[in-house]
């Protein structure tokens, strides 16, 4: 860019080429740059190639938060942990519908388990 004393500024004709024109001794130049390095624009080829490794971790993650549909009957036949997914779903949606027992869990009074009994019923 050019800089000019702004006490003797120097005004050109439009009409009038510019080889007759000669600079002054008081004009100044400068050199402007703009800084490039480093920036980086992605390609087509990249963009969907982030595109296509976000849907992925998407569908993973929803994957990963799948839960069993709750059914009445336990699964049963030695699955000992679909066996307490299944008591467990249902303790939570117990106490979801009962603050009560939510606040008695919740409170840490719990200790060791040392004995249990199971009792079947019609169900």
């Amino acid at each position: 860019t050019l800089t000019r004393n702004s006490a003797n500024p120097v005004w050109l004709n439009a009409n009038t080429t510019l080889t007759n024109y000669h600079q002054s001794y008081s004009t100044i130049k400068k050199e402007a740059a703009t800084q490039t390095y480093r920036i980086y624009y992605p390609s087509a080829k990249d963009i969907d190639l982030i595109i296509t490794q976000n849907k992925k971790l998407l569908n993973e993650k929803e994957l990963k938060e799948y839960r069993p549909i709750l059914t009445s009957t336990s699964p049963g036949k030695g699955y000992w942990r679909q066996q307490l997914d299944h008591i467990c779903a249902h303790l939570k949606t117990y106490a979801i519908n009962r603050p009560a027992f939510q606040s008695l869990i919740g409170e840490p009074r719990m200790g060791n388990m040392i004995h249990a009994t199971v009792h079947e019923n019609e169900y």
